[in-house]
């Protein structure tokens, strides 16, 4: 009887850093786009061995060369930051980890970390940010809920479903706000019952 396929399985890896994850990001992606490492050295201006020590783990990639590299290989540095393409859990501090989809989150600004500052968490933010936020919630204290509470009676158990994750969206963004360690419980909790909700209402849209 042929075996079923396996799903690919995160790797845990003890003393793995974040630099490695970097580096085997930057090899698998090189690898799944068909370029050569001599090929991705040309286009950062390094040496065919300079890419191979930085795929192996013996020399640590900077700053520069991450941009570079993201540059070269046509992607946003926070996917190889993030263990996009070789996944992986995160390394962030002691024996904090987080899951690529968390560690994305984490660097777009979506998502603070427990044991941290929540309310600094999101306030530490460029000025265009800050004055988007602010004109996002304007937006939402003016008419925050009737959209979403008009879907809510909806025959279509989809639109009910995405109804439903978009006031948990609001209410999540109020509670992380607040910038406490219960509010930064509740968040995870939050964002879990808004996991679920989505998945339900693309469930539908599939099933439709």
């Amino acid at each position: 009887m042929p075996e079923s396929p396996r799903k690919p399985r995160q790797r845990r890896r003890q003393n793995i850093t974040a630099n490695q994850v970097v580096a085997d990001q930057v090899k698998a992606l090189r690898s799944k786009r068909n370029v050569s490492q001599q090929q991705l050295a040309n286009k950062i201006g390094e040496t065919q061995s300079t890419v191979a020590r930085i795929e192996s783990g013996a020399r640590s990639v900077t700053v520069d060369e991450l941009f570079r590299i993201s540059w070269a290989l046509d992607v946003a540095p926070l996917e190889l930051l993030a263990a996009s393409f070789q996944p992986c859990e995160v390394p962030i501090i002691g024996k904090l980890r987080l899951t690529p989809s968390e560690a994305r989150e984490w660097v777009r600004g979506a998502r603070p970390l427990l044991g941290g500052d929540v309310r600094a968490y999101f306030e530490n933010v460029s000025d265009e940010v800050a004055t988007a936020r602010r004109e996002a919630w304007q937006r939402q204290e003016q008419e925050p809920l009737a959209p979403h509470t008009f879907r809510l009676g909806s025959p279509d158990p989809r639109e009910r479903y995405e109804a439903q994750a978009s006031l948990t969206e609001l209410v999540l963004a109020g509670v992380a706000e607040a910038g406490d360690d219960e509010s930064a419980r509740a968040v995870e909790q939050l964002r879990s019952v808004k996991a679920w909700l989505d998945s339900r209402a693309a469930k539908e849209a599939t099933d439709a």
